[in-house]
């Protein structure tokens, strides 16, 4: 067991290279962030399309995950979208405006897409019609929406941001990498504790607790 004895904004240090800050304390839990390496050497053979991670559960079709991305930027839509093909999941979708989003997620008029074809949306902040913070707000007023998780990956990652987002719903926040590298090791590492968290609880995976997580 990990205790942690800290006042607000405190810092702990683990380690030449990880460190945890208290962002928030509550009645009953404590928001932490962790600042670790954005880039960690992963060996070719281990994280190759044909590898065991790359087929979670041992489906040969992928991951079993469903990935919506929701970012305006071409490039960085290009990059997040690739890494999770590479990891091997299942479906990937590009909602490039927040109604555009709420349209895939059955929340807006329009063509709508089945609510459990998604269970993980990885989003900006800044959209071009809405802010980030209303389009999770949006998806946690939906209850049939309960159990997806939400991923916010943006350069705006100051504490101010990353307690607004997870006090409006979002599961985690990682902060954008400056490199493709970045966002291949980003991606991978969410597909992976994504796509294992529904293997282990597949009936509370994604579902919002009173403990959050900034990566």
């Amino acid at each position: 067991m990990f205790v942690i004895g800290r006042a607000l904004h405190e810092q702990i240090q683990i380690g030449n290279s990880i460190t945890i800050k208290v962002l928030r304390i509550g009645d009953k839990h404590v928001t932490l962030g962790i600042d670790a390496p954005k880039a960690v050497p992963l060996s070719r053979e281990s994280h190759s399309p044909d590898s065991a991670p790359f087929r979670a559960g041992g489906s040969p079709s992928g991951c079993d995950l469903s990935v919506l991305i929701v970012d305006d930027t071409p490039i960085h839509t290009w990059l997040i979208q690739k890494a999770f093909t590479a990891y091997g999941a299942d479906h990937t979708k590009i909602a490039r405006s927040g109604a555009e989003a709420l349209g895939l997620l059955g929340l807006a008029p329009g063509p709508a897409e089945k609510v459990s074809q998604f269970n993980l949306v990885v989003m900006e902040l800044r959209l071009p019609d809405m802010p980030g913070i209303e389009l999770i707000r949006r998806i946690r007023s939906a209850r049939e929406l309960s159990t997806l998780a939400i991923v916010v990956m943006s350069y705006q990652d100051a504490d101010t941001e990353v307690l607004r987002c997870l006090e409006a719903g979002a599961n985690a926040f990682v902060p954008k990498p400056e490199t493709q590298e970045g966002f291949r090791q980003n991606v991978f590492r969410l597909a992976d504790f994504w796509g294992h968290a529904r293997l282990v609880t597949p009936a509370t995976a994604g579902v919002v607790t009173e403990e959050s997580v900034v990566c």
